[in-house]
């Protein structure tokens, strides 16, 4: 997800360069009564680009500043321009950075004014409505396939800013236009959508594509292993290892995977979902890169059946897996041994080196983990037989 700048960041920018900025000062300033003087002036460059923050109309995106992009497009400005690469070399058109940025009323007004929706940098080739699904801009990605049963208008957008009876009047003149609906770019688009959305782990907008697209069960089980090693994004980037996310990717996760596994791929003979399949749920067990993350996936595969004992390709069980993963799984690893344990996943089963999940303990985890393990054992075993005595 897009690292978004705050407004004073954009007008420190400017403020320093105000003399070459003009244009984009005043917006940055919120200030559209001196935006609409320079602009009557007719001596700015109203098409000037920032190497950072781009053209005056992206820099109205940036900032949230509708009526200024209003007022800019009156004027002439190209509402198709390209930010030249702008805060990370995405080279976005004012709609791609309003759909990359959740600026939703924006993209409405900009759609409407007949913008080219795919204009976008020639080595880029993600298109709208998959820029929208990665970065998880779930009620723009609705709109974009569900235009023409939208009973928006620009007057709501308007309400949302400082807007004034002369914004109003732009805005007629802009949009006086039918709506269309969204094209998809390639018969790939909805896939590629749905992939990008999986792999940022957004359950929201996976759902809506879910609902609104058909996919096929390849389809499917393609984005379910290709998530198994990746890891959710937040609002504003940052890191994703604190208490706080691991907990909330571990239930984005859990939901995630949870709808694709239930998403219907039948066809003409009924209806089934990839989850339905157990050699699918135990190839998915092996498939997960070990993070914290990833637990309450492996408790939902576990739930639905996956048999911890199953061998992968690699010759070893997901308790095995777990063990030499300590590194990367922390102090979780412990929580992820008792989850496996508690589903049957047994210490003595060797795997094709002929080592068993205690000798990989013994190995390569520290005294602290070895106990706790040995322990988990005695615990679990003790459970099991006086559910036996009863």
């Amino acid at each position: 997800m897009r690292f978004i700048p705050t407004p004073q960041e954009i007008l420190h920018r400017f403020e320093i360069s105000s003399s070459d900025f003009p244009l984009h000062l005043s917006i940055a300033q919120g200030n559209t009564t001196l935006l609409t003087s320079l602009l009557a002036t007719n001596t700015h460059n109203i098409n000037k680009s920032d190497p950072k923050y781009g053209n005056p109309i992206h820099v109205s995106i940036w900032t949230n500043q509708l009526p200024a992009l209003l007022h800019l497009a009156l004027h002439g400005a190209d509402v198709n321009a390209l930010d030249n690469g702008a805060g990370g070399g995405l080279g976005d058109s004012p709609i791609r950075l309003a759909v990359r940025l959740g600026r939703r009323e924006f993209v409405k007004v900009l759609w409407d004014m007949g913008v080219d929706a795919e204009r976008r940098d020639p080595d880029d080739e993600v298109t709208l409505l998959q820029v929208a699904a990665g970065e998880g801009r779930t009620e723009i990605l609705r709109d974009l396939l569900n235009w023409k049963e939208d009973a928006w208008t620009v007057a709501d957008a308007l309400d949302q800013h400082d807007g004034d009876g002369e914004s109003g009047r732009i805005a007629d003149c802009l949009l006086r236009r039918p709506r269309r609906n969204y094209d998809f770019v390639f018969s790939e688009d909805k896939d590629f959508a749905l992939l990008y959305a999986a792999m940022a782990w957004y359950p929201e907008t996976v759902s809506v594509l879910l609902q609104r697209c058909k996919y096929t069960e390849l389809q499917i089980k393609r984005v379910l292993f290709l998530v198994m090693n990746s890891n959710p994004e937040f609002e504003g980037g940052g890191s994703s290892w604190d208490g706080s996310r691991i907990a909330d990717g571990s239930a984005r996760g859990f939901k995630l995977i949870e709808m694709l596994l239930d998403a219907d791929v039948g066809g003409e003979d009924g209806v089934w979902a990839v989850g339905d399949n157990p050699e699918t749920l135990h190839g998915l067990m092996h498939a997960i890169h070990p993070t914290p993350h990833k637990i309450g996936i492996m408790s939902l595969l576990l739930r639905r059946g996956a048999d911890p004992n199953q061998q992968g390709s690699d010759g070893r069980m997901s308790l095995h897996n777990a063990i030499v993963s300590e590194g990367l799984l922390g102090n979780y690893t412990e929580e992820v041994a008792a989850l496996l344990m508690r589903h049957g996943a047994r210490l003595d089963i060797p795997d094709r080196s002929g080592n068993t999940a205690m000798d990989l303990a013994w190995k390569h985890s520290d005294v602290r983990m070895k106990e706790k393990i040995r322990m988990l054992e005695v615990s679990l075993d003790r459970k099991q037989n006086a559910k036996i005595e009863r």
